[in-house]
């Protein structure tokens, strides 16, 4: 049986976790689009204009996630395009994957970690709009934002909890140095959410922290690794 190398797990597991915040953002522009605020209008406009800019960056995650997959001869699944495609091909593909690894398995855990990565990445970034959404144009997202909410702590102790096993291995102590720096920034930032603009400031802040951290991990410390 084939095995993923580190940085392919990390691609992989990272992706899965991430791409939903474009499927969220969908959805969240066309709950904008039944607002009666005037400025709604414009807003949708420029949120469709960026989801389109970015659009080509989350094809792309999608389709490493694909390559990857029929690597190791998992059962091909078709790409989503809309939301309701995302929802019912996310929790699949996902098994597909888990099913490589067992508990005591080191490369599971690696999985795990970068999908709980890329899954508070999904989170701060959908927070973010939708606080905006409930702030400057009175859209009641009290009940997605309590959600979310809760959400974040099952998220963030996985994210620890998976640090936490990572560090036994040398090769992948880094993850659990990052997260030792990040988990209470994490923490602090989720108790913000009512300062709308200390909470965007915050949250920018660690969006670039772990858009950061991607690049080094797979163009750095995984890399080196390979090479080695």
């Amino acid at each position: 049986m084939k095995r993923l190398n580190p940085q392919q797990i990390f691609i992989v597991g990272h992706n899965l976790g991430y791409v939903g915040s474009y499927f969220d953002q969908v959805i969240l522009a066309s709950q904008m689009e039944r607002s009666s605020n005037p400025k709604a209008k414009e807003h949708v406009q420029n949120m469709v204009a960026n989801l389109k800019k970015v659009a080509p960056n989350f094809v792309n995650r999608l389709r490493q996630i694909e390559l990857i997959a029929a690597e190791i001869d998992l059962p091909k699944r078709p790409l989503p395009a809309l939301p309701p495609e995302y929802r019912d091909w996310a929790p699949k593909i996902h098994v597909d994957f888990m099913k490589r690894w067992t508990e005591d398995n080191i490369e599971g855990w690696l999985f795990g970690h970068a999908f709980s990565i890329g899954e508070i990445r999904n989170l701060l970034i959908v927070l973010m709009v939708g606080i905006d959404l409930q702030a400057n144009f009175a859209i009641d997202y009290k009940e997605q934002l309590r959600t979310l909410l809760l959400r974040s702590k099952d998220i963030l102790m996985r994210y620890e909890h998976t640090a936490l096993r990572l560090e036994k291995d040398a090769r992948f102590r880094f993850f659990y140095d990052a997260t030792l720096d990040r988990s209470p920034k994490l923490r602090n930032v989720l108790k913000l959410n009512e300062d709308a603009v200390v909470f965007f400031a915050e949250v920018q802040k660690l969006l670039a922290e772990f858009a950061d951290q991607e690049r080094d991990v797979i163009l750095s410390k995984f890399k080196a690794m390979l090479e080695n």
